[in-house]
C-alpha cells in the first residue's frame, strides 16, 4: 500500500514541514504588522485629540466675538440672531468635550464659499484610551460653560440697561447703572482668557504626547520589525533542517 510506504511518508512529512513554515512566516508578519498598526494608530489618535483642541479653541473665539457684537448693538431685537449664534457655539464644545470623554466622531461644518458649494462636514474621529482619562476639559470648561449661558441671558437686561443710560439725564442714575454695565464686561474678558488656557493646555499636552509617541514608536517599530526577522529566520531555519532530514531519509530509502 502507497500509505505504508516510506518515501510515501517522507514526501508527507516535508510537505507538511514547509506547510506549516509558511503559514508561521504569514502568521508571525500579521501579529507584527497589527501591532504596529495599533502604534500607528495611536499617534492618529492623539493628533485627533489636538485637532479637537483647535476645534474647542476655534470655537471659544467665536463665541468671544460673538459677545463683543451684542456689547455694540443699538437695539435689543438684534441680539437674538447672535445669542442663537452663540448657544450653538456652546454646544459645538459640549459636544466636542463629550467625543475627548466618551470618543466617537466629531462633525464640524467648514465654509468654502465656492460656487460649487458653501461648505463641507470635516469629521475627526476619537477613541478613548483605556489607559488615558482626558478628564479635565469637562471639569474646567463645563462649569465656564455655564458662566457664559448664564452671561447670555443677562446680555438682554444690559443692554436695555446702556441704552436707557445714553438716554437719561439723571446723573445718579446714569453713575449707578454705567457701574453694573462696566462690572459685567469686565467679566467677559476674563472668563474667555481662562477658557483659552484651559484650551491651550489640551493642544499642549496633546503636542506633548504625539512628539513623545513619534519617538517611542519609531524605536518598537524597529524592535517589533527586528523581531519579525528574527522568528521569520528561526521558521525558514527549522524549515530547512526539517526538509533536509526529510530528503536525506528518502534518499536513503531509495538507495538501499
Amino acid at each position: 500500500m502507497i500509505k505504508d510506504n516510506a518515501i510515501f511518508k517522507a514526501l508527507v512529512a516535508l510537505l507538511v514541514a514547509f506547510t506549516l513554515g509558511y503559514f508561521g512566516i504569514v502568521i508571525i508578519h500579521n501579529v507584527f504588522s497589527n501591532i504596529m498598526n495599533d502604534l500607528d494608530n495611536s499617534v492618529k489618535n492623539e493628533y485627533s485629540r489636538y485637532k479637537i483642541g483647535e476645534f474647542v479653541l476655534k470655537e471659544i473665539s467665536l463665541i468671544e466675538a460673538n459677545f463683543y457684537k451684542m456689547g455694540i448693538v443699538s437695539k435689543v431685537r438684534a441680539l437674538e440672531p447672535i445669542q442663537t449664534e452663540i448657544q450653538t457655539e456652546i454646544q459645538n464644545i459640549l459636544n466636542a468635550i463629550e467625543v475627548l470623554e466618551k470618543g466617537g466622531v466629531l462633525r464640524s461644518q467648514i465654509k468654502l464659499n465656492l460656487i460649487e458649494t458653501n461648505s463641507t462636514i470635516d469629521e475627526t474621529y476619537f477613541k478613548v484610551d483605556d489607559d488615558k482619562k482626558y478628564v479635565f476639559e469637562a471639569i474646567d470648561l463645563i462649569p465656564k460653560l455655564d458662566e457664559l449661558k448664564l452671561k447670555t441671558s443677562e446680555m438682554e437686561e444690559i443692554v436695555k440697561l446702556k441704552l436707557s443710560i445714553f438716554e437719561s439725564s439723571d446723573e445718579k442714575y446714569i453713575k449707578d447703572n454705567m457701574f453694573k454695565v462696566e462690572l459685567y464686561f469686565k467679566q467677559i474678558p476674563t472668563l474667555f482668557i481662562r477658557m483659552k488656557e484651559n484650551s491651550s493646555r489640551l493642544l499642549y499636552d496633546s503636542k506633548r504626547n504625539i512628539s513623545t509617541l513619534e519617538k517611542n514608536i519609531q524605536k518598537e517599530k524597529e524592535y517589533y520589525k527586528n523581531l519579525e526577522n528574527i522568528f521569520t529566520y528561526i521558521v525558514i531555519i527549522i524549515v530547512i533542517l526539517l526538509g533536509t532530514f526529510v530528503i536525506k531519509q528518502i534518499l536513503f530509502k531509495i538507495l538501499t
